[in-house]
């Protein structure tokens, strides 16, 4: 937005069309100027952006220059929590990092998609390339490729492959099978994420082998648990051939590169795998079963539908279960519910392309966990946290 007032510096508020609570900040002269919202108790972090060695003032979604005009906007919403600094010395400049709200409705978020964005962790490791987790860890460079590969499809049809071929298979056989054909997948995701790597003139980091469904028929986690044989998603034998396959794919990623890291194993997240899905809306796959499945596999409770009336004491609970899982037996777990504003049990949230849709699971108990968490505070570390 142009300012066509005076070169002098100043200030105006406009009521936001449709949001009058809201203020936008114009700062101007002489043609340049930047307007954004600014900060929820923010007074503007102050850093030298423009290395011409005086300050500017970074004020939510715009900046303005030392002499008082406007050097940029993000057109970005309303923010609020926001960093300025050298965040990654890999790369010249100074960076930011800030949190925007949006108070309109986006085509798509309706039933509670946003959500899918936030998952938390416990024992998570660096290096990570698997959305929604990734991230670097401290401990490595700003810039890196760390090589992420995905194969429930390849695992099923090789096991469907072993089970055709007439030969006597027992759970030891089917074990082999998925750690050889992880040990292949891996081996080219490796080379691959090399080739990559030499191009781009930057290190190479992790390979992680982790069986990341998507929404397609055949490349899914839950169809591989078929083939092994549990018909029903949640019967009993679920966990246990959960902990096979995991166990098998991080053997064959380990032997096939010196540089596995990541989650390397099974992921199980409930919308983007039909067979998950649909054990869900058949009622053989519950919320709980699900937990239990999380303490083997190499995530946790992932793209799970929830009511959007469940409490958020309850949610919570179950956010500290999981957490449990993971610090009590050293594994990294996660959790992304998704609550369905609107929509209870047995109703679908459709999200579409790689996130699918997913039928509401019930959260029994829900309301009952309120007192506990009201107490607050943390639960002792682990004692094998003790090991100096």
């Amino acid at each position: 937005m142009i300012d066509d007032e005076p070169a002098e510096p100043h200030r105006r508020s406009r009521e936001m069309e449709g949001h009058s609570a809201h203020r936008e900040l114009v700062v101007g002269g002489a043609g340049r100027v930047a307007l954004g919202a600014p900060a929820t108790g923010l007074s503007g972090p102050v850093a030298d952006v423009d290395a011409d060695g005086r300050d500017e003032i970074i004020y939510g979604s715009m900046c303005v220059d030392d002499d008082g005009s406007g050097l940029y906007s993000t057109d970005l919403r309303h923010g609020d929590a926001m960093h300025v600094g050298d965040l990654d010395p890999a790369r010249g400049g100074l960076e930011v990092w800030g949190i925007h709200e949006n108070e309109v409705v986006i085509p798509g978020y309706e039933d509670g998609f946003g959500a899918a964005k936030l998952c938390f962790f416990a024992k998570t490791p660096e290096g990570n390339p698997f959305m929604a987790g990734a991230f670097l860890g401290p401990g490595e460079p700003g810039t890196v490729v760390n090589i992420g590969v995905s194969g429930p499809g390849v695992i099923k049809r090789a096991l469907e492959r072993l089970l055709e071929s007439g030969r006597r298979v027992d759970l030891g056989t089917i074990a082999e099978e998925i750690k050889r054909t992880s040990f292949r997948v891996s081996r080219v995701g490796e080379l691959m994420g090399r080739e990559v790597a030499r191009k781009l003139g930057v290190e190479v980091g992790v390979v992680d082998l982790s069986l990341a469904p998507t929404t397609r028929i055949g490349d899914s986690v839950g169809e591989s648990l078929q083939t092994m044989g549990i018909v029903k998603i949640g019967a009993p034998g679920s966990t246990v051939a959960v902990a096979m396959l995991n166990d098998a794919v991080k053997k064959g990623g380990l032997f096939a590169s010196s540089s596995v890291g990541g989650l390397s194993g099974a992921f199980i997240p409930v919308s983007e795998d039909q067979a998950l899905s649909r054990a869900v809306a058949e009622g053989s796959l519950t919320l709980e079963k699900l937990e239990a499945m999380t303490s083997v596999c190499s995530v946790g409770l992932d793209m799970v539908v929830i009511p959007g009336d469940v409490d958020a004491e309850t949610i919570s609970a179950i956010i500290a279960d999981e957490m449990a899982i993971g610090v009590i037996n050293n594994k990294t777990t996660a959790v992304r519910l998704i609550p369905a504003a609107g929509k209870s049990v047995g109703e679908k949230a459709v999200f579409g392309g790689l996130f699918g849709q997913g039928d509401v699971v019930d959260v029994r108990n829900a309301g009952t966990s309120s007192r506990f968490v009201a107490y607050g505070g943390r639960t002792p570390a682990p004692p094998h946290r003790l090991t100096n």
